[in-house]
């Protein structure tokens, strides 16, 4: 069978260039095409026109597009089903199966996807019925005395009144505005996400944060003094509100490591089952110490520090985008291991993961959306030598075969 042929039939639908022979031919090829080659075909169709988000159309140009395809075998003559006969299978009663769950899943928002070093994509990832929804908005908000105000379902309006500043949510964050007739000591609130959830605050001074799931950061309820200075643990963003006569000084996991900054945005990673430590700039400059060593970062550049040594590594060039897609609800990842990815699933979905015999070997990269189930996830991460098993208890179970 031409492949080309094939391609070129699935861009024409896909671009409504196709005539009505056309579709007929693509109607007949589909019915009696083998699953990994129409796979194959649409893999590709999907990496060349849509590997950009700005490329990417809307949900309402693409809905004629699942709706006729699917559409497609519905108008082929009785009798027109295939059966495989390579081995005993089911009767494919909608063969174009494959190419339905490919624009969907353009639809739900995955731009681009590929495998390295694994197998072609044939199975479904994970077996069963059980799914998990996705994170959501929400934290909790610890004030200076221990009370605790649960943020995940309020609206705008006033939350609290402290010395010094005046609480309130306004467009789903927490926002501290500074009331400096009333300050007093320098009172200290903590806010912290669970697993499966992630919140944004702008502090007293202006600076805007985003805290990751199962993160939290540490900060005064006005700034005072000549340094304003916040403890994060887990992954936080900071757009730091520039003041050069007050530096802005980020301490990670209690003193591992300290990022100071005048006015810049960067991304520290500091999961306590990462292998490092990992900050990242995006504009401005920061320092970065660890023990006695200091090592200034320029724009791009990704530093890494590891609790117990004083080293610091820096990348020279570093995939910025990836490193804080988390803040606009995507995975990323480059060349990234199954373990790495799965630690980052497992916060989102609030996860825990096993791992059955040998752990898979290979890498991944591409960008999904993270309102994805687990499940549609999963089938994106799909691999021949990986099984998934989704079990009750919020628990997947992943075994190389």
């Amino acid at each position: 069978m031409n492949t080309e042929r094939i391609y070129y039939l699935l861009e024409q639908y896909y671009h409504r260039r196709i005539t009505t022979v056309e579709q007929e031919e693509l109607a007949q090829t589909v019915a009696r095409l083998e699953d990994q080659v129409l796979i194959e075909k649409l893999s590709e169709l999907m990496e060349r026109n849509a590997v950009a988000p700005d490329q990417l159309k809307s949900l309402n140009e693409l809905q004629p597009y699942v709706d006729e395809i699917l559409a497609i075998d519905r108008s082929m003559p009785a009798g027109k089903e295939t059966v495989m006969v390579a081995a005993p299978r089911k009767i494919r009663k909608w063969p174009v199966w494959a190419a339905a769950a490919a624009v969907l899943a353009l639809v739900l928002g995955v731009y681009y996807w590929r495998v390295s070093s694994l197998p072609a994509p044939k199975t479904v990832a994970a077996t069963g019925h059980l799914d998990v929804q996705p994170g959501q908005t929400g934290a909790v908000l610890t004030l200076s005395d221990g009370s605790k105000i649960v943020l995940d379902s309020m609206g705008n309006g006033l939350v609290k009144k402290q010395d010094g500043a005046i609480i309130e949510i306004k467009n789903g964050q927490v926002q501290y505005v500074s009331d400096p007739g009333n300050a007093a000591d320098a009172l200290y609130n903590t806010m912290t996400t669970a697993r499966g959830r992630q919140y944004q605050l702008v502090l007293a001074d202006g600076t805007k944060v985003w805290l990751n799931a199962a993160s939290s950061i540490k900060y005064p309820v006005a700034f005072s003094g000549k340094e304003r200075n916040v403890t994060v643990s887990g992954e936080a963003y900071f757009e730091v509100s520039k003041n050069p006569h007050q530096p802005f000084t980020v301490t990670v996991n209690n003193g591992a490591t300290t990022v100071q900054v005048l006015g810049t945005h960067f991304n520290i990673n500091a999961y306590a089952d990462e292998p490092a430590i990992t900050t990242t700039l995006l504009e401005g400059r920061v320092k970065i110490s660890t023990g006695s060593e200091s090592k200034l970062l320029k724009v791009g550049q990704q530093a890494q520090t590891k609790a117990g040594t004083a080293a610091i590594n820096v990348a020279a060039s570093a995939d910025m985008y990836a490193a804080v897609a988390w803040k606009d609800r995507y995975f990323s990842f480059t060349d990234t291991d199954l373990p790495a990815i799965m630690r980052e699933v497992a916060r989102w979905y609030d996860l825990s993961v096993v791992y059955r015999g040998k752990k898979p070997e290979g890498t991944y990269s591409g960008k999904i959306e993270r309102k994805l189930t687990l499940r549609q996830v999963l089938n994106l991460l799909q691999a021949d030598n990986i099984r998934y098993r989704i079990k009750p208890g919020n628990q997947i179970e992943i075994e190389s075969l």
